[in-house]
């Protein structure tokens, strides 16, 4: 499980990091990090290259999706069985997550 969940988010270097060939969180989070960068810093419209990384971006950001809706509807569930099992307290994906607002940026 913890492995399909790498592969899914992808993890920082070392021996067990998926292939830079393979489609992660990490990465197509970075790629959309690096276009949009790009795009907001000249007052022009996209180039072509700009508008096919921009494809690439969305087609790995749906599969992506998909693989996570495939982990959350089948591992998950057994991750909190065992989790459960354990008296550990089990993952929610639907608690809002609490940060406490005064360490947020004051501008």
């Amino acid at each position: 499980m913890q492995k399909r969940l790498n592969d899914l988010l992808g993890v920082p270097g070392g021996s067990s990091a998926p292939a830079v060939s393979d489609t992660t969180v990490s990465r197509v989070n970075g790629q959309a990090i690096t276009l949009y960068q790009q795009l907001w810093q000249v007052d022009a419209e996209p180039t072509l290259s700009q508008m096919e990384a921009l494809s690439n971006i969305e087609r790995d950001q749906a599969d992506i999706s998909k693989r996570w809706n495939e982990f959350k509807n089948s591992d998950l569930p057994t991750l909190n069985r065992l989790l459960h099992d354990a008296n550990v307290p089990e993952i929610n994906l639907n608690t809002e997550a609490k940060y406490d607002e005064s360490q947020g940026d004051e501008e």
